[in-house]
């Protein structure tokens, strides 16, 4: 079970990286680069140019998940617990 929850962190993770972090940086750089104003065509030309950079920032996201998802789960339920958050039991 306990891997069942570390596989969907993980496509969580990969996958808010690579749609919501991606998108938002490449609409900044489309925004900032786009020297004869700011076009369709220009921030597609970003998104298809950004895909490589995006698909490298959710590949390392969810290897980092992969071998740190276990410790920040059981520090953060250490501290659910110790405070009580979140309907914890003390």
């Amino acid at each position: 079970m306990e891997w069942l929850r570390i596989f969907a962190l993980c496509a969580f993770g990969g996958g808010i990286t690579f749609v919501l972090y991606g998108v938002l940086l490449d609409t900044a750089a489309a925004v900032m680069f786009s020297q004869g104003g700011f076009s369709l065509p220009t921030l597609l030309a970003t998104y298809i140019s950004g895909i490589p950079f995006n698909m490298v920032h959710a590949v390392s996201t969810v290897v980092f998940l992969i071998v740190l998802a276990r410790p920040m789960i059981e520090k953060l339920e250490r501290v659910k617990k110790k405070y009580g958050l979140l309907g914890a039991e003390a």
